[in-house]
């Protein structure tokens, strides 16, 4: 298992585009892939809590 960590972004509605937000992260999670800590429940509801996306992997 390796640690996985995401920064966030939020999608503007005008353009469809995605803002990152760079002092926002996920938690860190333990999973054997990236894609299994995007659907880690740990993940999922920060997301869901901070009205964000997954961004980009930051470990």
């Amino acid at each position: 298992m390796k640690p996985y960590q995401f920064t966030c972004a939020v999608r503007i509605e005008e353009t469809g585009e995605l803002m990152p937000i760079y002092g926002l992260m996920t938690p860190v999670v333990e999973t054997e892939t990236p894609t299994a800590a995007i659907r880690h429940s740990s993940t999922v509801n920060y997301c869901a809590d901070n009205k964000c996306t997954v961004y980009e992997v930051v470990r």
